[in-house]
Formats: structure tokens, C-alpha cells, sequence
């Protein structure tokens, strides 16, 4: 009998512990008591047949269209995309949205000062970046409040990145071109650049954390000023590791391709001469190169699966480029915008394809899977973890049913196949 009793007070405890662990309040992203915090509340996307439009959300607002790229937070299950006024006498600046994973809005805010602005990248712990002309924001990825503001004095800003050490990227303009670091306090870390040349376009976080960025203009250098276009490779401190020559040439597009061994993909024009692409390899030599016709306009290049890179020529169409350089597959006769692409985990990637089924499928040789027709700006879209692709167009967010979860296995536009910003590989 003392026997039994002894077993069964045992069993009591034991499941006592065991309620007591379930019924310990869970902690959201921040660390917080998640019991009372209804915005922190995880929406899981919904799955379906590959190619189904799982749902949509539109703008309610008339008098604006979504602009830029979106970021997609996992932890939260929340896209931030922001919205510009479509005309300008109206006397309204950009908004920026954040809508629930669901299709449902989580909040909206507006204040900002300006009718222009870039597109949100997202910090480690949530929060949210966005610049519109010369001041970027802060806010709380909850409700939409703002930690704090800087501002940039003498220029606009272009483009945000963030840095794995905790530090924001401002890529500025104006007359002469800059790029500011900034920490996550809101504190200036390092003084705006005045620069030696005209722009800074496309910066993208290589694999070991260094900037590697397009420079144009003038520079003066061993006793005279020289014209031309570089590629520029930093360190975090805005140190000079390398500078790439690109004669007369000058890149097409302001996004420049890495891929995890530090290569950059570039494509490549200048006038009267062929347009080409190249690789250019971490220590600055080049790898090989491709070159096309003289009026043939290369428009962008991305890195693909397997080692492959894609680029797209308007007169010829998809081309993707083995790591030696040879051509795997193409031209194939599709006439997409390379700044759009993103590529999943099982080797497909996505293209804004210019026609009336504008949303292509393509899988890794190029060949199309499948098309849908709806609205799409040249935007680069976003994946969930279980290959929900979200594609934004003018006045209208639609969610796609996709292949598989993404992978962080090949280096993408704006940071990751989430474009957080973050140089995720």
C-alpha cells in the first residue's frame, strides 16, 4: 500500500511539473511576457497547390501605389512594404505598411516628410529601417512607433543595408555621392563621405562582411584626375581593400551579384563597344568574361542554383552561365527583368515576365513551369519559409503557393531571398 501511494504522489509531481512547463508564458522576439501582446502574434501563412493564389491585399487609399522592394520577417510573419502619393500636388509623403502574413494590415504610418524614399530593410532584433529623402526611420515592428530618426544633412539617401556587426549602410547622393555607417542606437558611427566621385550605386555585404559597391566619376589619383568607373571593395570601416578598372565601360544595373565564394557577377556596357558580363573573383582577377553585341542591352545578372549565374539580354533573353563561364542554357526567348528574380531552394527562380502573364515560374535550366497574370511592379518578390512567394504590384500584395522553403545557399538581391538587407548567405 505505501508502496503504491509513494508511485502515485510521484505521478502527482510529476505531472504538476509537466503543467507547470506548459503554462510558463511564452517570450516574443524582443523577450517580452507574448500573453498580452496581440501585434506580436504569429499569423502561419497558409500552404496550398503550387501556383495558388493563397490571398491578397490592396491598397485602400486611391491617391497611392506601393513602391520598392517589400522585407518579409519570419520571426513575425510580416511584410513591410512602403507606398508613394501618385501625384505630386496633393501634399502627402510615403507611407509605409506592414501587413500580417495572413493578408490582414498589422499598421500603416506616415511621417515622413518627403514624397520619395527607398525601400525597409529590417535589424536583427525586428526593427524596421526605411529612409525617405534625407532622414531614415526606426520603428517598432509591433505597432509601427518610432525609436528614433538621422538624419543626413547635405544629401539624400539613397539606399539602406545592414550589416552583420550591427550597423546601417546609408548609401547616399546629391552632387557628390557618399556613404554614411550608422549603428543601431541612431548614432553616427562614421561621418558621411564626402567622396571623391559623382555616385555610389549598388553596395551589397560580401560573405566575409567587406561592401563592395560601383563608384562613377572623378578621381585623383598619381598626380592627375582620372574619368572612369570602378567597382570599390571596403572593409565594414570604409577601408579600401581593392579597386576593379572598368575602363569604358559601366555597369547596367545597380545591383551587383555575390555569390558565396565573394565573386561578382557584373554586366557590363559602353558605347560603341559589345556589352559583356563578368565575373570577378574575391582577390580582384577576373575569372571570364561573355561578351554579346554591340546594341545589345544586358539589364542585370543574378546568382542562380547550382553554381549558376543568370543574366538577361533584351534582344536575345535568358542566359545562365555555369561557374566557368560557359553557357548552360539560352538565349531562351524571354523578355523578364532581372531585377525581379529570386530563386528557391529547389533550384526554380521567378522573373516579372514581360507579358500578359507576367508572373513566370522557371525552373533551373530556364524553362517555364508556370505563368500568372496580375499585377506586378518591378520589384524583387519575397518567400516564406514554406515557399509562399509575396509579389507586389501597384496597388495590391498577392501570395503565391511556391515550390519549398527558401535557402540562404546562394546570395540575392538586397541581402536575401527575403530582402531584408541583411548580406545573408
Amino acid at each position: 500500500m505505501k508502496r503504491t501511494l509513494f508511485y502515485a504522489n510521484a505521478l502527482l509531481v510529476v505531472l504538476l511539473m509537466l503543467w507547470a512547463c506548459t503554462n510558463i508564458p511564452l517570450l516574443d522576439y524582443n523577450g517580452n511576457d507574448d500573453d498580452d501582446d496581440d501585434e506580436e502574434i504569429i499569423h502561419n501563412l497558409p500552404t496550398g497547390t503550387v501556383g495558388d493564389v493563397l490571398w491578397s491585399y490592396s491598397l485602400t487609399d486611391p491617391t497611392y501605389t506601393f513602391s520598392g522592394h517589400p522585407a518579409f520577417d519570419e520571426s513575425r510573419q510580416t511584410l513591410y512594404v512602403a507606398a508613394k502619393p501618385i501625384n505630386s500636388g496633393q501634399g502627402k509623403n510615403m507611407k509605409l505598411y506592414a501587413i500580417h502574413g495572413n493578408g490582414t494590415l498589422k499598421w500603416e504610418t506616415n511621417p515622413t516628410q518627403s514624397m520619395e524614399g527607398g525601400s525597409p530593410v529590417l535589424g536583427q532584433d525586428g526593427v524596421v529601417y526605411f529612409a525617405s529623402n534625407r532622414v531614415m526611420y526606426a520603428y517598432e515592428p509591433s505597432d509601427g512607433q518610432i525609436f528614433w530618426t538621422y538624419t543626413v544633412e547635405d544629401r539624400p539617401i539613397n539606399s539602406i543595408s545592414y550589416h552583420p556587426g550591427r550597423k546601417l549602410i546609408l548609401l547616399c547622393g546629391g552632387e557628390m555621392a557618399g556613404i554614411s555607417i550608422v549603428g543601431e542606437d541612431g548614432v553616427g558611427i562614421d561621418n558621411t563621405l564626402l567622396g571623391e566621385v559623382d555616385e555610389y550605386r549598388g553596395l551589397t555585404i560580401m560573405p566575409d562582411n567587406s561592401l563592395i559597391t560601383q563608384l562613377r566619376g572623378q578621381s585623383f589619383e598619381d598626380g592627375k584626375w582620372i574619368w572612369n568607373n570602378w567597382l570599390l571593395r571596403t572593409s565594414i570601416d570604409l577601408e579600401q581593400i581593392w579597386r576593379y578598372y572598368l575602363d569604358d565601360y559601366q555597369l547596367t544595373d545597380s545591383y551587383i551579384a555575390v555569390d558565396n565564394s565573394s565573386n561578382a557577377f557584373i554586366p557590363l556596357m559602353a558605347n560603341g563597344q559589345k556589352s559583356k558580363v563578368e565575373l570577378i573573383q574575391a582577390n580582384k582577377a577576373k575569372a571570364w568574361y561573355h561578351e554579346f553585341g554591340i546594341d545589345d542591352d544586358i539589364e542585370g545578372t543574378i546568382v542562380g542554383p547550382q553554381g549558376y549565374f543568370i543574366t538577361h539580354n533584351t534582344k536575345q533573353g535568358i542566359i545562365i552561365f555555369s561557374g566557368n563561364g560557359s553557357v548552360v542554357s539560352g538565349p531562351l526567348p524571354h523578355s523578364v527583368s532581372t531585377s525581379s528574380m529570386v530563386v528557391d531552394v529547389q533550384g526554380n527562380f521567378y522573373a516579372n515576365l514581360n507579358e500578359t502573364d507576367n508572373f513566370a515560374a522557371f525552373d533551373a535550366s530556364g524553362v517555364i513551369k508556370w505563368k500568372k497574370s496580375f499585377s506586378w511592379i518591378d520589384s524583387s518578390p519575397v518567400i516564406a519559409n514554406n515557399g509562399v512567394i509575396l509579389v507586389v504590384g501597384s496597388n495590391r500584395i498577392t501570395a503565391i503557393q511556391g515550390y519549398a522553403r527558401l535557402s540562404s545557399t546562394y546570395a540575392r538581391q538586397r541581402g536575401d531571398n527575403r530582402n531584408t538587407g541583411r548580406g545573408a548567405y
